[in-house]
C-alpha cells in the first residue's frame, strides 16, 4: 500500500468543493500506533496530528462527519495487517500505520 499524505486528502476535499462535487458524508480514518498515545514521544506527536486533522477537516467542511479510530500498543513488527483489513472492510477511507518500517 502506497503511503498517502494527509495534505492530499485536504487537497481532494478542496478541489471537490470548488468543482461543486458532492463531498462524502462521512470520512473515516484509522491509525495504528506501536506505543501509547500518552507516551509524550513519537506516538503522542502522531496522535496530536490525528486530532489536528480531525479538527481542521470539521472546520473546513462542516457538513463532513469525520470519524477517527486508533489502536495503541501494537508491536512493531507486529500483527497490524488484521487491523488494517478489518478497518478496510468496514469502509474506512484512510488507514495509517505509524512507525512500521
Amino acid at each position: 500500500m502506497k503511503p498517502l499524505n494527509i495534505s492530499v486528502i485536504l487537497w481532494w476535499c478542496l478541489v471537490a468543493a470548488v468543482a461543486g462535487a458532492a463531498l462524502p458524508v462521512v470520512f473515516r480514518a484509522g491509525f495504528v500506533f506501536d506505543t501509547s498515545t500518552t507516551d509524550m514521544g513519537w506516538t503522542w506527536k502522531h496522535y496530536q496530528g490525528v486530532v489536528q486533522m480531525h479538527t481542521n477537516l470539521q472546520v473546513m467542511f462542516p457538513s463532513l462527519r469525520v470519524v477517527t479510530a486508533h489502536k495503541e500498543n501494537v508491536p512493531d513488527p507486529g500483527p497490524c495487517d488484521p487491523i488494517f483489513s478489518t478497518w478496510a472492510s468496514q469502509g474506512f477511507d484512510l488507514v495509517v500505520g505509524c512507525s512500521w518500517g
